[in-house]
């Protein structure tokens, strides 16, 4: 009984749920811990709602290091507005997020980012594309301090 209940934390602290039956035993995810980097990238595209924007309930969440960009593959509509935005809780160093078609092209949008003193980094892009498809968001370092990785996150804001 003890080694179940040991599992059963390790398990838990691991992000993942075990459930049991007479017949199945299936590990199912955890809905993830908020990160400071979460919390950053909501309140700024906060910000986006006082315009009529809504913020989509899902995130990316990643580790960025200092040589390699990160992509996603997004659906975008046609008539519609969207901000992304990216944020990561460690000073030093300043994010830049781009949006890119489908055939890797550059998609002309409104950047934004944080020039103010305040810890950690914040970026934005704002488009509203004339086609319906698939566009790729790039996250990538312009400064290169800190060494280490950095949790960030991206949250998508539409209207």
């Amino acid at each position: 009984m003890k080694m179940l209940s040991f599992s059963l934390c390790l398990l838990q602290v691991c992000g993942l749920a075990m459930t049991t039956s007479a017949e199945t035993t299936s590990l199912l995810p955890l809905p993830p811990i908020p990160s400071e980097a979460r919390h950053l990238a909501m309140e700024t595209a906060k910000v986006f709602t006082h315009e009529g924007f809504k913020i989509r309930d899902d995130e990316w969440a990643f580790m960025l290091d200092k040589t390699t960009p990160q992509f996603l593959q997004l659906t975008l509509f046609a008539g519609n507005h969207y901000w992304l935005t990216v944020a990561s809780p460690t000073a030093g160093s300043t994010l830049r997020v781009t949006l890119y078609d489908a055939q890797g092209h550059p998609v002309k949008g409104e950047a934004w980012h944080r020039d103010d003193a305040q810890p950690g980094s914040l970026a934005a892009v704002g488009i509203a594309p004339q086609l319906s498809g698939s566009y790729y968001v790039g996250v990538e370092r312009l400064e290169q301090s800190p060494d280490l990785p950095l949790d960030c996150s991206l949250v998508m804001a539409y209207k």
